[in-house]
């Protein structure tokens, strides 16, 4: 009977999947922007993805990131968000966003997973997420950028 237990345990374990990405902004004259991806499926949300074993959340975020949009970017200190939703199989789905300042790299979509990556005001954005958990978590960028990033304070 412990063995049954135990096995259940592992089991609603591993029902839940975890995945990291990252809002990752830049400034250009008086407006920011923020990068957004479409996926092949036509969603349109955050670079993310699944851990790899070995992975800390932001290595998670910072690769997913790179691979997804050839975008390298700069963690800001203390902003972590946290989504779960069910997917369609009935899984859960945990999401750890962080967010970051772009330093570098080229836009190129990742084949076969990104159809486009771009880059849209931070205030346009809500309206191109598809899913609600995005647009929540945009928000609480926004409010960070306004709380606590000096060269933003300006705009917003």
């Amino acid at each position: 009977m412990i063995y049954f237990v135990c096995s259940e345990v592992a089991m609603a374990k591993s029902a839940v999947e975890k995945s990291c990405g990252a809002v990752v902004v830049k400034r250009k004259g008086s407006k920011i922007f923020v990068l957004i991806v479409r996926q092949m499926e036509g969603h349109w949300g955050f670079p993310k993805g699944h851990m790899k074993d070995y992975e800390s959340e932001q290595d998670t975020a910072a690769r997913e990131v790179l691979e997804e949009t050839g975008v390298e970017f700069e963690f800001y200190s203390n902003f972590r968000e946290e989504t779960h939703y069910k997917l369609k199989s009935g899984n859960m789905k945990n999401v750890v966003y962080f967010m970051g300042r772009r330093t570098g790299g080229k836009e190129e979509p990742q084949e076969n997973e990104i159809s486009e990556v771009r880059w849209v005001p931070l205030t346009d954005a809500i309206i191109l997420l598809t899913y609600d958990t995005d647009a929540v978590v945009l928000r609480k960028a926004m409010r960070y950028i306004k709380d606590n990033i000096e060269e933003y304070s300006d705009i917003l």
